[in-house]
């Protein structure tokens, strides 16, 4: 096993697996000092986000690919939600299996425990997806175009929802739609709800593409009350750079209507000057409806 020192922050060691197919890469995440878990919780326990598993597949990939760039993922399926009761650190694997020159799968992997801390399921499957690659960026197109600056709603965070945001992911700060389209304004106010994580290979920025999920999310929570949860992303594609820190982005907007009784969105997010910072197809969402009266997204408008 390797050590990979600060070079990826989110990394803490790289090894071949025992049957030499595949690559292991190792995260800890602490809830305690990771932001981007202390605060984004659903039921009061802290969920890894899926933007932070999109970036734990790529500093993944580049750990072992490291002149390669990731221009973006495609076929990424959120198995299950990766919460941590113990309000500890924890140690997550991320399995690379090359599917060629550039192409690799990952797998996102961890020891389940009870809330007695016991494995009861040792290296469940959490999330998987392929990332790609490709040795200089190119800006994607935009799937969902930048509209003009329109008035929008400030964006209200609360604290008694069942999917919590803290300071540290409150990047969107407001939204408006009209029909199945919308944008939102998002501030990157720090280095992405990071907290203390150092390195210089971020390949996006997490709380950032995670304020464009919770755009969509609002707009699911107010039109169709309903929670809802990532399932499914089709295709990402990743521009020439990511938002820098108090950088006003925009996001774009499409809902496509309801598959299978999933909710299905595509967007686009822009950095200053409209370059184009991400854009999705194909993102799914299980739809999760609460009790009477019970507030379900700590967020609304």
């Amino acid at each position: 096993m390797t050590d990979v020192g600060n070079e990826f922050p989110l990394l803490s060691a790289i090894e071949t697996a025992s049957d030499g197919t595949a690559l292991v890469a190792h995260a800890l995440l602490d809830p305690q000092s990771d932001p981007f878990l202390a605060d984004h919780q659903y039921k009061g326990a802290p969920i890894l986000p899926a933007a932070a598993i999109l970036e734990l597949f790529a500093q993944a990939t580049l750990a072992f690919s490291p002149q390669q760039r990731v221009a973006g993922f495609s076929a990424v399926r959120f198995h299950l939600g990766l919460r941590l009761f113990q309000q500890r650190s924890e140690s997550v694997r991320i399995v690379v299996t090359p599917l060629g020159p550039s192409r690799v799968t990952c797998q996102l992997r961890h020891d389940f425990q009870n809330s007695r801390g016991m494995v009861v399921d040792a290296n469940r499957l959490y999330a998987t997806g392929i990332v790609e690659l490709e040795p200089r960026g190119a800006e994607p197109y935009a799937v969902v175009p930048l509209p003009p600056d329109e008035a929008m709603k400030n964006v209200n965070y609360v604290d008694d929802a069942r999917m919590w945001f803290g300071p540290g992911m409150r990047c969107l700060q407001k939204l408006t739609w009209q029909g199945t389209t919308g944008s939102g304004e998002i501030i990157a106010d720090s280095l992405l709800g990071l907290g203390g994580r150092q390195g210089d290979r971020w390949c996006l920025s997490p709380a950032v593409f995670d304020a464009s999920l919770v755009g969509c999310a609002v707009y699911m929570a107010e039109t169709g009350s309903a929670l809802q949860m990532p399932n499914e992303m089709e295709s990402i594609r990743l521009g020439t750079r990511f938002a820098h820190a108090g950088e006003r982005c925009r996001i774009a907007f499409r809902f496509l209507g309801l598959q299978n009784g999933r909710s299905v969105f595509e967007w686009s997010l822009f950095g200053a000057g409209g370059a184009i910072l991400c854009t999705a197809t194909g993102y799914h969402c299980d739809l999760v409806v609460g009790k009477p009266g019970e507030c379900l997204l700590g967020a609304r408008v």
